[in-house]
């Protein structure tokens, strides 16, 4: 209700006139203009419940005189009423909030005068607001208001009133600007999402985001097509230099998305919740960014995607924790080299290393991209499926006589077995084994994992969502106990990983470094998933 369809100002009354004087004033009314809302406006301000309404839409606490000059500069001056100030607050809220649809204001001027009737609304008080209103009832003759959540109610109502009256100046702008305005609003009023806002400025964000949802969904169904046409270009072999101009026009797509969005997001950030489509909106690129690496071995792309994730979705919590994660997931898989060429010279030289072992007579040993050569036998690095590896220390009467080195390593129909009394070589072949065969094992275990597939290593039958150790019994057959990832612990013992429950450690197996095979990437799998709390260990992947 505005002031000026107000009963009151129908009726050309105050809020301190009796019934007898809103009867004639309705009959005037009606004789010289539109008897009919005449009529209407005193049946309201006559009836004692219906009244309150009215009196919470007028002007309480200012005076008969300063309600006339008030309607006087609606007309001639409504932009000085936007800088006016009453003594009632409800009555200023609702003097400013009838002048801001009469006048055209820029970005700054809106932003400043949103921000002050945000403010003043919310220092209403209505036990002060009540109290102005009795006031004039007890000189009118109509009863005091004795339940002050009556009065609340029609203050809450108001919030739609304040809320429309800012929109609509909104509505003046265009659009670019107001994103700009909306975002601004949303950064002051709430500290960049660090505080709760004012009511009003989460009104007119909910009003804002269902405005933009046509605008959102459309850009989001662009995003969707690029994503398509992106993959199938890969797919078929599109030059990287197509590809990343088309990854130009979805960065920006995205960013456009993002901007309209942000003001959504850091208003949801203030109050503790999550903004779906911003959450679904960031699963869905995360995804495409890992489908870039995990299915096209495009790793450059898949980081520029995270770097993009990082960027645009800065206000969504989750999505920032998350993006970290994977950038230093892809960070580490850079390091790792395990999408590299290996035809690549780089790759080559990392991955190439060569030393001789034995006594008199010595063998070669070398590992490179075409394989590992030992005693004049090839394996190819990508047929290897089992490795293990580990010292074992020697003493003579106590006293320590050296370390032996073992590295073992077979595939379905090869294996060979290293021994080395050298550390540095024995450190420089296993840190290349890793690199070039135990990240690839590593990867093929989880994507199995994930698959829906079991995996045995050793007695341990480990599962996309956890393994199955086995209850040690003294009396009776061992027995099996299923533990997700949150219920174990790890540790070594005796040259052994020692994987157990965390509240019953009978429950436990060791698998000795040496004897069992992939036992260090195994211990790898759970030491990431653990740290980033994983339910699942193929998640180590992405979700």
């Amino acid at each position: 209700m505005d002031i000026e369809s107000n009963p009151f100002h129908v009726l050309a009354a105050n809020p301190r006139d009796d019934r007898r004087r809103l009867l004639s004033l309705a009959e005037e009314a009606g004789l010289l203009g539109d008897e009919e809302a005449a009529s209407s406006a005193a049946a309201e301000l006559v009836n004692p419940r219906k009244r309150l309404a009215a009196e919470i839409a007028w002007m309480p606490g200012v005076s008969p005189k300063n309600t006339a000059v008030v309607f006087d500069k609606l007309v001639s001056d409504p932009r000085a009423l936007i800088k006016s100030y009453s003594s009632s607050l409800l009555a200023t809220c609702n003097i400013v909030s009838a002048a801001l649809p009469r006048i055209i204001l820029d970005g700054a001027q809106l932003v400043e005068t949103a921000l002050k009737l945000f403010k003043q609304y919310d220092e209403i008080d209505a036990s002060s607001v009540l109290s102005e209103i009795n006031a004039d009832r007890a000189v009118s003759g109509f009863p005091e208001i004795t339940d002050i959540h009556l009065v609340s109610e029609e203050l809450q109502k108001r919030r739609h009133y304040f809320r429309a009256a800012v929109t609509s100046s909104l509505d003046n702008l265009e659009s670019r600007e107001l994103v700009s305005v909306v975002t601004e609003l949303v950064d002051i009023a709430t500290a960049e999402g660090t505080t709760h806002g004012p009511k009003l400025v989460t009104d007119v964000v909910d009003f804002y985001e269902v405005e933009a949802q046509s605008f959102l969904k459309a850009e989001e169904d662009n995003i969707d097509k690029l994503i398509d046409l992106i993959l199938d270009a890969i797919k078929d072999g599109m030059d990287d230099e197509v590809v990343c101009k088309a990854l130009d026009t979805f960065d920006a797509i995205v960013e456009n998305w993002d901007a309209v969005a942000q003001p959504i997001q850091v208003c949801a950030q203030s109050r503790g919740v999550a903004h779906e489509a911003s959450h679904d909106l960031a699963r869905k690129i995360r995804n495409f960014g890992i489908d870039l690496f995990n299915d096209h071995e495009k790793l450059e792309f898949s980081i520029r995607i995270t770097e993009l994730l990082q960027k645009v979705f800065a206000e969504v919590g989750e999505v920032v924790e998350q993006t970290q994660e994977d950038a230093q997931t892809l960070q580490n898989i850079a390091n790792q080299a395990m999408v590299a060429d290996r035809e690549d010279d780089a790759w080559r030289e990392e991955l190439t290393y060569e030393a001789k072992i034995g006594g008199f007579f010595k063998d070669t040993l070398r590992i490179s991209p075409d394989g590992i050569v030992w005693k004049g036998q090839t394996h190819p690095l990508e047929a290897i499926q089992m490795v293990r590896w580990g010292g074992t220390r020697h003493s003579v009467n106590g006293i320590p006589s050296g370390t032996n080195y073992t590295i073992y390593f077979a595939s379905e129909r090869n294996w060979a077995r290293i021994e080395t009394k050298d550390e540095e070589v024995y450190k420089q072949f296993v840190d290349r084994l890793w690199k070039g065969v135990c990240v690839r094992i590593l990867t093929e275990y989880l994507q199995s994992l994930r698959s829906g597939a079991s995996i045995k290593i050793g007695p341990v039958v480990i599962q996309d969502n956890g393994l199955t150790l086995t209850r040690k019994r003294m009396l009776g057959p061992n027995e099996p106990v299923f533990c997700s990832w949150r219920e174990i612990v790890t540790g070594h013992v005796d040259g052994s990983l020692l994987i157990a429950k965390v509240d019953e450690r009978k429950v436990c197996v060791p698998l000795s470094y040496q004897e069992v095979n992939n036992v260090h990437i195994l211990e790898l799998a759970i030491n990431m998933a653990n740290e980033r709390g994983l339910q699942r260990l193929s998640h180590v992947l992405g979700s």
